[in-house]
């Protein structure tokens, strides 16, 4: 059984080669079959020169223009060769050893897992109230009660090859989920420790962000929803 995780990056030189020798210290003790896929998402500080320094036949990376978290996660899973791809981001809020509590969800029946944090504590009020929204709004539109869906979610791979990705950025991984569940998959849930960020700059929930991903939330409830067109 394979695991491949795809890492997005965006100006994280202060993070990036702690972050992708943990996950591979966590991967070595679950599986001989992994791989890391690292996609600097056009980078400006020195992160694009620090993965080509640490790429190896198990961490490859790719670099892009800058396109948004969400692009540069698809381009990982495109790339991801083994049966169960996940991701996670560059300062670590999730743990990789919790994955060997979520591959039995498989053996059981479960197509997709997605990951909740049990505790968000550490969110500042805004982050919080953004996340709140976030969640509801999908709840209204699309009818789906699964929290965080812009967090971790585990796929296996005929999931990820069977859905043709429409959004732009941050509406991804929930039109993934989305997607998923409107094709009859099985989806479970597993809660998870959150690790918030220690180094560096978040890189998401500006105001541009939010207001790009409301605008492909509505579009998508009429295209999807109303127009029963979905890609």
């Amino acid at each position: 059984m394979g695991v491949s995780v795809v890492l997005p990056a965006y100006n994280e030189e202060e993070n990036i080669k702690r972050a992708v020798k943990t996950i591979e210290s966590k991967l070595k003790k679950l599986s001989e079959k992994y791989e890391i896929i690292v996609v600097d998402d056009g980078s400006r500080d020195n992160t694009g020169k620090i993965l080509d320094g640490i790429a190896s036949r198990t961490v490859k990376v790719i670099h892009q223009k800058n396109k948004g978290v969400g692009r540069a996660l698809m381009a990982g899973f495109r790339q991801a060769k083994m049966s169960f791809i996940t991701h996670n981001s560059a300062d670590l809020p999730f743990d990789e050893s919790e994955l060997k509590e979520i591959f039995p969800m498989f053996k059981k029946g479960a197509d997709v897992v997605v990951v909740v944090r049990k505790d968000r504590s550490a969110n500042s009020p805004y982050r919080a109230l953004t996340s709140w929204g976030n969640n509801l709004i999908i709840r209204t539109l699309f009818g789906v009660r699964i929290k965080d869906l812009n967090f971790v979610q585990v796929y296996r791979k005929e999931v990820i090859d069977s859905i043709r990705v429409e959004a732009r950025d941050l509406f991804i991984p929930p039109e993934l989920v989305i997607k998923t569940m409107h094709k009859g998959y099985k989806v479970g849930q597993y809660r998870a420790n959150f690790y918030p960020r220690e180094k560096g700059k978040a890189k998401y929930g500006k105001p541009r962000q939010i207001i790009a991903t409301f605008k492909d939330q509505l579009y998508f409830w009429w295209k999807w929803k109303l127009l029963n067109r979905w890609g």
